[in-house]
C-alpha cells in the first residue's frame, strides 16, 4: 500500500480498503446476528433484529407480567432524545455509495426516512420558550456539499442503550420531522406508553401529534398509548420558569 523507499508512486489502496472494513462489519453484524443460520439468512433480515435489544427495559410477554396494563405508568418506556451538528458527511452519490444495511440496525430504513423528511422543505415553528441554538440552526445550517450535517439519536434514558433503528441522520440541523421520525422509529410496534426526556421537549411537543399523523402507519403509536415528555435537568435552567415546572424531571409519572 505504501512504499518506505519512495522509488515508486503505488496507486492508493485507500478507498477500497475502507469499503474492504464496510464489508467486513457487515458480514460480522450477520454473523452475531446469528443470519448465517436461516435459509436466506440475509435477504430475510427484517427492520432492527441485528441491533442489540437492552434487557432491562420493559418489553411485552418478556420481562414484564401478563397484567402490565392494570399499572401502566410502572412500565412505562423511558427514551432520551438528542442531536449531535458534528457528524457531517459529504455528499456522494447514493447509487454509488449506497448504505450498507441500513435499518437492519440502529440506523432508520432510508427509503420511508427520506420520502418523509422531503415533506418538509422548511421548520415553521416558533419558539414560546428561551432562545435555543437547537432551534435557532434547525433551518440555519450550512448543508453546502454535504450529504448529512449531523446525527439524531434516541436511547434508553436508564441503560442508555442505543434504540433499534433509533438514529438518523439530519439534513439541516435539528428539525422536528427528523426528529420525528426517529423517535417514533425507536418505539415502534411497543404497547407501552412513552416518556422522551429531550432538551427541546417544551416545543417539540407542541404539535407533535399532528406531525406524527404524517408519519408511516407502522410507526404511529397503536392506539391507547400514552405519550409524556420531560426536559432533562442539565438543560432545566436555560427554559423559561414556566417550561421549568411543567416538564422538570422530578415532576413527571413514572
Amino acid at each position: 500500500m505504501t512504499d518506505a523507499w519512495g522509488v515508486s508512486n503505488p496507486k492508493s489502496k485507500y478507498k477500497p480498503f475502507l469499503r474492504i472494513i464496510r464489508e467486513y462489519g457487515f458480514v460480522l453484524l450477520m454473523k452475531r446476528g446469528g443470519r448465517g443460520c436461516v435459509k436466506d439468512g440475509v435477504a430475510t433480515t427484517a427492520h432492527g433484529e441485528l441491533a442489540i435489544q437492552c434487557l432491562a427495559c420493559p418489553r411485552e410477554n418478556v420481562n414484564i407480567p401478563a397484567d402490565w396494563r392494570s399499572d401502566r405508568r410502572r412500565y412505562m418506556l423511558i427514551l432520551m432524545m438528542d442531536a449531535n451538528f458534528r457528524l457531517s458527511n459529504i455528499r456522494r452519490s447514493s447509487t454509488l455509495d449506497p448504505g450498507l444495511g441500513t435499518g437492519l440496525a440502529y440506523l432508520v430504513a432510508d427509503d420511508p426516512y427520506r420520502e418523509h423528511y422531503q415533506k418538509y422543505k422548511a421548520q415553521t415553528d416558533i419558539s414560546t420558550c428561551s432562545g435555543f441554538k437547537t432551534l435557532e440552526m434547525a433551518e440555519k445550517k450550512d448543508a453546502t456539499g454535504l450529504r448529512s450535517t449531523g446525527l439524531a439519536m434516541v436511547a434508553c434514558a436508564r441503560h442508555e442503550l442505543i434504540r433499534a433503528e433509533g438514529t438518523g441522520d439530519l439534513q439541516k440541523g435539528e428539525r422536528f420531522c427528523n426528529m420525528d421520525f426517529v423517535a417514533m422509529s425507536a418505539a415502534q410496534g411497543i404497547n407501552l406508553d412513552r416518556f422522551y426526556s429531550y432538551d427541546v421537549a417544551c416545543q417539540w411537543c407542541i404539535h407533535v401529534m399532528e406531525r406524527i399523523k404524517e408519519l408511516p402507519t407502522q410507526l404511529q403509536p397503536p392506539p391507547g398509548v400514552k405519550s409524556s415528555y420531560g426536559v432533562p435537568k442539565c438543560h432545566a435552567k436555560g427554559h423559561i420558569l414556566a417550561c421549568q415546572c411543567c416538564f422538570s424531571m422530578g415532576l413527571q409519572l413514572g
